[in-house]
């Protein structure tokens, strides 16, 4: 299956959709002021020269995150790290890992908790042994 990859007729900056399939699919998804080149190429090291359509090599970095995309981040990770402490929360923890130990994951756990109240970038907590 073929694949095109959907650029600007303007400034030959990729958009970063692939239309897979025939020509014909691709045609159809192309949105108005853009063309499509055969191939699939990433839109942070190519663009298109718009007078030959051929693909050039073209450096540039990824676009910065936002504070909210990077605060999503924080709290996504934030969840991830909870979840697979959970074990902590169930009936009879304490007694398995004992009391200290049950202690510093408690400790663990309410950092996790705290953590937007940090600035970015966030200094994480670590989990105890």
């Amino acid at each position: 299956m073929k694949a095109w990859s959907v650029y600007r007729r303007a400034d030959g900056v990729l958009t970063g959709v692939t239309v897979r399939g025939s020509h014909r699919a691709a045609v159809l998804n192309t949105p108005a002021g853009c063309a499509f080149v055969e191939g699939e190429f990433d839109q942070y090291a190519w663009r298109i020269d718009v007078e030959t359509g051929q693909p050039v090599a073209h450096v540039s970095e990824p676009p910065t995150p936002s504070e909210d995309d990077r605060w999503r981040e924080v709290r996504a990770t934030r969840q991830m790290l909870l979840a697979s402490s959970d074990w902590t929360e169930l009936a009879g923890a304490a007694d398995r890992i004992g009391a200290e130990r049950f202690a510093a994951w408690q400790g663990y756990r309410q950092a996790l908790r705290d953590i937007t109240e940090q600035t970015l970038p966030v200094v994480w907590p670590v989990a105890p042994e």
